[in-house]
């Protein structure tokens, strides 16, 4: 898989026939929104112990991220999952262990 620009591909997984025409390997593309790629930021910045920073967030996708989960995010916070300081969204140590869903619970309203 790679990704240039806004475009993501995946080559097939015959090495011999990519190196004789790597451009004929490709089996599939796909050209990200700037909303797909602000939810890649948080799937993958989140991992992360620095976390994510809200404004950039904000840039990527034209919306807030913590605008309509206030509530989620406060249950997060009480339960020690995550940190939120001022732009920087981060997983506690203890929030690492639940990631996947605390990112999907972040990304749940999304609409996508």
């Amino acid at each position: 898989h790679s990704l240039r620009g806004h475009l993501r591909y995946e080559n097939a997984a015959d090495l011999p026939a990519y190196l004789k025409d790597p451009l004929s390997q490709r089996r599939t593309e796909e050209i990200l929104t700037p909303v797909s790629e602000a939810r890649e930021y948080v799937m993958l910045g989140l991992r992360l112990s620095e976390g994510i920073s809200l404004a950039a967030y904000e840039k990527m996708a034209g919306k807030s991220l913590t605008a309509g989960r206030e509530a989620f995010l406060s249950d997060c916070l009480r339960a020690g999952y995550i940190t939120l300081d001022r732009d920087c969204l981060a997983l506690t140590e203890k929030g690492f262990y639940l990631s996947n869903s605390l990112i999907c619970g972040l990304l749940s309203e999304d609409g996508e």
